[in-house]
């Protein structure tokens, strides 16, 4: 189901040691255009912090994407973490 691809992607992107399944991870995000949630919202938000360039690069697309910017990816944050 989409929700077992969604979960599988957000785990290769927060945790696989490749830089470039990382950033497939985040491309794929990006082209299943997925509802925006606390996970989601949680795996750009540290993508933005990734060690590689290019995963950090397709963070700031994603965020694009789904018209966040710095400040809407922190309180989407907040508000998902008092629900």
């Amino acid at each position: 189901s989409k929700e077992i691809i969604l979960d599988t992607i957000l785990s290769l992107l927060k945790k696989d040691a490749s830089s470039t399944v990382r950033n497939q991870a985040i491309r794929a995000l990006i082209s299943l255009k997925v509802v925006m949630n606390k996970q989601v919202i949680s795996s750009i938000k540290a993508a933005l912090k990734d060690k590689d360039n290019e995963v950090r690069v397709q963070a700031i697309k994603a965020m694009e994407q789904f018209n966040l910017d710095k400040e809407n990816i922190f309180e989407l944050m907040d508000l998902f973490e008092n629900e």
